[in-house]
């Protein structure tokens, strides 16, 4: 079952930033209050989550200064 809440964004592990065009549009848009869809993410064994979509949105979030995003999460070993 996928679960959708409200995750920090600290606790999402990124291995790499987008900074480009998209990624800065997405953080305009979202300091004027536009809504994104859910990212997608796993919960690893270790507890933490790994981005599985949503570089950009979560990116976004990041430089636009937000807490946190909406994700859709399960297990690292389930299917999408």
């Amino acid at each position: 079952m996928r679960i959708i809440r409200f995750l920090p964004v600290c606790s999402i592990s990124l291995d790499r930033i987008p900074m480009d065009a998209k990624t800065l549009r997405f953080a305009l848009e979202m300091k004027a209050g536009g809504v994104f869809p859910p990212i997608k993410v796993a919960l690893a064994h270790n507890g933490c989550f790994e981005i599985r979509d949503g570089r950009h949105r979560l990116a976004a979030s990041k430089l636009a200064g937000r807490y946190g995003i909406m994700a859709r999460y399960g297990r690292a070993d389930e299917k999408s």
